[in-house]
């Protein structure tokens, strides 16, 4: 299946992220190695992976989580750029916005979150934000 899944460049949203400190619940609980060794197979067939996250769903989900998914990308195996490109471009494009959103180019809505490090060095550093910028403004 998961061949197929690539062969037919259908793209995969991991629904990643959680805040340390929750265990998930038992049924999860009982899926997690699995599920990493599916996305670890996902990543060797060239399957598209975005990383989704839904946020705001309770308290190990709040609206902030989705660093937390780029992080358990990188620790599936996914260079710390796949993990970037999926919460960024490539999310875009699998979402249909990809013409102005997810990445840093002339015509795109200069979204823009600063953070203090190299997150391709450190992708942790995705939680580490110092500006965020909407359509080029500051949002404090």
């Amino acid at each position: 299946m998961i061949d197929a899944i690539a062969r037919a460049g259908i793209a995969v949203s991991a629904t990643l992220g959680f805040v340390p400190g929750f265990a998930p619940p038992p049924r999860i609980a009982a899926r997690v190695d699995g599920f990493v060794a599916n996305l670890r197979r996902m990543r060797d067939a060239g399957v598209k992976v975005v990383c989704s996250s839904d946020a705001g769903i309770g308290p190990p989900k709040p609206h902030d989580v989705l660093p937390y998914g780029a992080a358990i990308l990188v620790e599936c195996g996914f260079p710390p750029i796949a993990a970037l490109r999926a919460v960024t471009s490539l999310a875009g494009q699998v979402c249909r916005i990809g013409e102005r959103k997810g990445r840093l180019a002339p015509g795109f809505d200069a979204d823009l979150l600063a953070v203090e490090g190299d997150p391709l060095v450190d992708v942790t550093a995705l939680r580490a934000v110092t500006a965020v910028f909407r359509a080029g403004h500051r949002v404090r």
